[in-house]
């Protein structure tokens, strides 16, 4: 499942603009006033200008699996990278036999680059904006998780991550390419000690079954 499209909002399009443009080195597909798309692999992320006064996401990157050590290299010459109690710089998954690493842009939004070792996505020497694959993740604030997760399942013709359980605070959806992950709303996004709080929000996905749309909020 390709996570092709979010759509997203912003308090401050001007420095978003600049941070995914400049800093992280992706390409600006169309801009107005009001918004900017930005295309990261094959995914287009649009932002909105917002009402609100500070929204805040959670959504990773897919990065070639072997290229984490010089994303991070990459990465930490650019922007801060988060420290992770028991980690150091870098989270290690092994159930999801992935690593990653977390900062966030000038809105507030907790990003991460992730690289997951059964993609099969080797790269030439480097690293830099071109590198990043695609939207890997995108979290969802719900109350009630189990039956938000399965709604949106059956309503969509979703399947469970294979390598994660549904818990009553946690469910994923999707699968290595991209994952619509649930949490319960008020959860802190790891690994900081941001609240996640449900904003309006557009996913565009692509599998088997064809291109859907799914709206948050």
């Amino acid at each position: 499942m390709f996570i092709t499209g979010l759509q997203l909002l912003t308090a401050d399009l001007k420095a978003t603009t600049e941070f995914y443009s400049s800093v992280l080195g992706l390409q600006v597909s169309e801009r107005t006033e009001s918004s900017v798309s930005i295309q990261a692999g094959y995914s287009t992320i649009t932002f909105l200008e917002s009402v609100h006064s500070k929204p805040c996401y959670h959504f990773a990157f897919n990065i070639p699996p072997d290229k984490l050590d010089e994303a991070y290299k990459w990465s930490s010459a650019r922007f801060q990278i988060f420290d992770i109690e028991s980690y150091g710089k870098i989270a290690g998954f092994p159930a999801w036999n992935a690593r990653s690493f977390y900062f966030s842009d000038p809105a507030g939004n907790v990003l991460e680059l992730i690289a997951r070792s059964d993609l099969d996505e080797a790269r030439k020497e480097g690293f830099d904006g071109n590198f990043i694959l695609g939207v890997s993740e995108i979290g969802i604030p719900v109350t009630g998780v189990k039956e938000a997760f399965e709604n949106v399942c059956l309503e969509y013709n979703l399947r469970c991550f294979e390598r994660q359980r549904v818990l009553d605070n946690f469910a994923a959806a999707g699968d290595d390419h991209g994952l619509l992950i649930f949490v319960e709303e008020g959860k802190l996004w790891y690994p900081t000690q941001i609240p996640a709080i449900a904003y309006p929000c557009r996913i565009e996905i692509n599998d088997e079954h064809g291109m859907r749309t799914i709206a948050f909020g």
